[in-house]
């Protein structure tokens, strides 16, 4: 295979993989990127997986990967030739998925201390500190397995059954076993605190100027599972709910948690979509 050729086929995906840039969405043929090319919020590049070429529709701009370089870094063919030659990119095509993505394909690479300097932005992004995020979560290192050559790095938040919840700016998404989440509280109060998402636990913390929380808390990772945590909820005298203000909590509350010892606290931040986005408005 000549110069030319192996450049060609140099896996566009790694290539802007290793030059930082993460995809906004994932498709079986196609990935979507905010433009490499210009300062975008909305993504508008797309690179089809199976063709390894790309199209940024907001700059009527498209091609290979030798061609992404010129426009990239300026330079003309040979050059760019030699620049994706002589980079650490894997030289092969990105194999598409035979299946549609779920969540139970992920597998988990490697589970660490917080310290990648993106996902440390992406929570402060949210008002949430380094104290509180390295001090509930982890850095988790994970793949789609089967067909995905590319690591990903997310927020990872572990359930009680040793799953994790994980999340970036581009990502929300968990592998198996799916469950909620239960830390115990620094108090012997008769009451509880129960939580949407870890974001809103981790809301609960920064708001209150706490590492760890007071309360027994139970943090549920998805509304599915109000049935299955009510039960340990029976010891408490007070149960207190911190649910997002949309129909889907409404509808869940109404369904298992009605009583005099069930606390509705999302009217606590009524005017807002839920805790956390109270929060980065205490802030600002």
């Amino acid at each position: 295979m000549d110069r030319k050729q192996k450049a060609k086929e140099t896996s566009l995906i790694s290539l802007l993989s290793s030059y930082g840039y993460k995809p906004a969405k994932v498709g079986q043929t196609k990935w979507w990127f905010c433009s490499p090319l210009a300062d975008e919020s909305k993504a508008s590049f797309v690179v089809d997986i199976q063709r390894n070429t790309w199209k940024d529709w907001g700059r009527g701009k498209g091609g290979d990967t030798i061609e992404f370089v010129k426009e990239y870094r300026g330079c003309d063919f040979p050059d760019a030739i030699s620049i994706i030659l002589n980079g650490d990119v894997v030289i092969k095509k990105h194999t598409p998925p035979t299946h549609p993505i779920k969540d139970s394909t992920i597998d988990i690479v490697d589970v660490k201390h917080i310290q990648n300097k993106y996902l440390i932005e992406y929570a402060k992004s949210r008002a949430i500190s380094y104290e509180v995020l390295s001090k509930h979560c982890k850095e988790v290192d994970f793949v789609f397995s089967d067909w995905d050559h590319v690591v990903h790095s997310a927020i990872g938040f572990e359930n009680s059954k040793g799953g994790w919840e994980l999340r970036s700016a581009t990502k929300k998404v968990g592998n198996s076993p799916k469950y909620w989440s239960m830390i115990r509280g620094t108090g012997d109060d008769d009451a509880c605190d129960v939580f949407e998402g870890f974001f809103d636990f981790m809301s609960h913390l920064q708001y209150h100027g706490l590492l760890e929380p007071e309360r027994d808390s139970f943090i549920l990772n998805s509304l599915s599972f109000c049935g299955w945590v009510k039960p340990s909820l029976d010891m408490y005298s007070v149960v207190a709910l911190y649910f997002d203000n949309d129909e889907a909590a409404e509808r869940h509350t109404k369904e298992h948690f009605v009583g005099d010892k069930y606390a509705i606290c999302n009217t606590f931040y009524a005017d807002y979509p839920d805790y956390n986005e109270f929060l980065k408005s205490t802030i600002k």
